[in-house]
Formats: C-alpha cells, structure tokens, sequence
C-alpha cells in the first residue's frame, strides 16, 4: 500500500500515525491498496469500535484507532 496521508487532530494522528508510513494490516487482514483498506474500514463500522492497523516500522507497529464518523 501507498505511504498515508494523515488528517491534524485525528485519531490517527493521536494515535501517532504519522505521514508516510506505510499501512500492512488492517484488523489482521493484509491490505495492498486504498480500496482494500476502505472495505475493510466499512465492514468495521457494523457494530465495531475500533481499528487495528498494523503500519510498517523496523518490526512492524500495531495502532489501535477509534472509528471516526
């Protein structure tokens, strides 16, 4: 997957998320594209709080990040 964009005072950006870094995994599910992540991002909102996104670091990072509406 492309290198993130991140939006000022989101969650991620709380969560410490920076631009650039690259996103693995999200919710253990390996993405490799926007669309990927943006299904994934949709099927969470049914009932779930929360994110798991793994982003690449040296041994990989996980973040756990709100759902924002």
């Amino acid at each position: 997957m492309s290198p993130v964009k991140v939006k000022p005072g989101s969650a991620a950006a709380q969560a410490g998320i920076r631009e650039g870094m690259v996103v693995l995994e999200v919710n253990k599910i390996e993405v490799s594209d926007v669309g990927e992540f943006n299904g994934i991002l949709e099927e969470s909102e049914d009932g779930k709080a929360y994110l798991f996104i793994k982003i690449s670091r040296r041994y990989g990072r996980w973040y756990v990040l709100p759902i924002e509406d």
